[in-house]
């Protein structure tokens, strides 16, 4: 119930849930990981800008209020497992939020991969560079797909 509480529109719930993302979202987070992300006062939202994360402080009584925005125009045009990667990602950086610049972006790839998306991840990131999406530029995302492989290839062995 508490995992629910984070998304304030039902409607996003209803289209992960329709693509299946909720459910495996939800089973991937541990219940440390759902904890933490209600203590730090995350909500995911839908709109029609690129996902991202954002920490606003001083949020009525409460410390900050993080928003995980998800586009919809976006989401209509990935695969689930991607939406789900690219969730999970946002997750990364509302855990680690004092790590910016691609440090970051390598940090939150590095959580969606330890959830087993790291495949989805690159997809994601080779379909935002492909479709000129805002927030893929091209050499930060080469650069974030070449550590990924690396790191796959690194575990396949």
């Amino acid at each position: 119930m508490k995992f629910a509480g984070l998304f304030p529109h039902q409607s996003f719930k209803q289209w992960l849930s329709t693509n299946a993302v909720y459910q495996d979202l939800m089973d991937l987070l541990t219940e440390s990981e759902i904890d933490r992300l209600v203590e730090n006062n995350v909500v995911f939202v839908f709109s029609c800008s690129p996902s991202s994360n954002v920490r606003i402080p001083n949020v009525n009584d409460l410390k900050s209020l993080v928003i995980i925005n998800f586009d919809k125009n976006m989401g209509a045009r990935l695969l689930p497992f991607e939406s789900l990667a690219i969730l999970l990602h946002e997750i990364g950086h509302a855990f680690n939020p004092e790590v910016k610049g691609i440090d970051g972006e390598f940090m939150a790839d590095r959580f969606a991969k330890q959830k087993g998306q790291g495949r989805w991840i690159i997809s994601a990131l080779r379909k935002g560079v492909k479709n000129n999406w805002l927030g893929f530029d091209q050499g930060e995302c080469d650069l974030r797909i070449q550590r990924l492989q690396k790191n796959l290839i690194e575990e396949d062995d």
